[in-house]
């Protein structure tokens, strides 16, 4: 929206505060992500105004980074924490936003948009990190700080991470509890139908008392009889003729 630069002078830090105060009064940002490069002197001034004028939230919503320490990011799919080197991490979501076309700037900003063509990488560490530019980098370094507050507080809008969400699955039964002993309502909720119902002479075996329905079920042949099971009267199982011959396959 705005980009404001503080001259350098005799009282740059105390300007730089000043001019956080007053946009925080116009603008009334949620967050304020700060640059520690300079010693904690500007953000602990602006926490103590916070904390003489409530009103203006400086005390909570300035927070401010190392570019060489590291963000905790939890994996949405394994539940597990990593850490990931901050600097690195937030060039590389501002590259994925820009790619995305989804960061608007002003199309007038010269100065920015020439910091952006010539930001780099000079090379790579040992533990393999990309180094950056550190030469006339410092809009990009503001603009990477503003758009990581999106990143971290505001993940429904950038879609850059996703966040663990768990989620509970119930099951209601028209049982009364209350009324009924609790072992029987589990066992109404999760009872299931014979699926070797009117499909073979099948029988339960081997159920426990304290067994529900629908565990470990055991499922057997019925002993074999002079019966027949057909609906014509046909032989039964194991007999050589339509009569019981004693010659059980059972």
């Amino acid at each position: 929206m705005k980009r404001v630069e503080v001259p350098r002078s005799e009282y740059s830090l105390d300007n730089a505060v000043n001019w956080v105060v007053r946009l925080n009064r116009i603008y009334r940002p949620s967050w304020i992500f700060c640059d520690r490069g300079y010693g904690d002197f500007q953000i602990e001034r602006l926490h103590i105004y916070g904390e003489e004028h409530k009103s203006s939230g400086l005390k909570t919503k300035v927070i401010g980074y190392q570019f060489k320490e590291s963000l905790e990011i939890i994996d949405p799919v394994t539940k597990e924490k990593r850490n990931e080197p901050l600097k690195q991490f937030m060039v590389s979501q501002l590259t994925l936003t820009i790619e995305r076309d989804r960061l608007i700037l002003c199309p007038f900003d010269e100065v920015l948009h020439k910091q952006l063509v010539d930001y780099s990488i000079d090379r790579i560490s040992q533990s393999g990190l990309p180094v950056y530019t550190s030469k006339n980098e410092h809009f990009v370094d503001a603009l990477g700080l503003a758009h990581l507050a999106f990143v971290l507080k505001f993940p429904d809008l950038t879609e850059a991470i996703k966040t663990v969400k768990n989620s509970n699955t119930m099951e209601h039964s028209s049982v009364n509890i209350i009324n009924r002993n609790g072992n029987a309502a589990l066992r109404d909720i999760t009872s299931t139908a014979n699926p070797w119902k009117n499909r073979s002479p099948l029988k339960q075996i081997g159920k426990d008392p304290g067994e529900r329905r629908g565990d470990y079920q055991k499922w057997v042949k019925v002993p074999m009889g002079s019966r027949s099971f057909s609906s014509s009267g046909g032989s039964g199982w194991g007999s050589r003729s339509g009569s019981f011959s004693g010659r059980s396959m059972w």
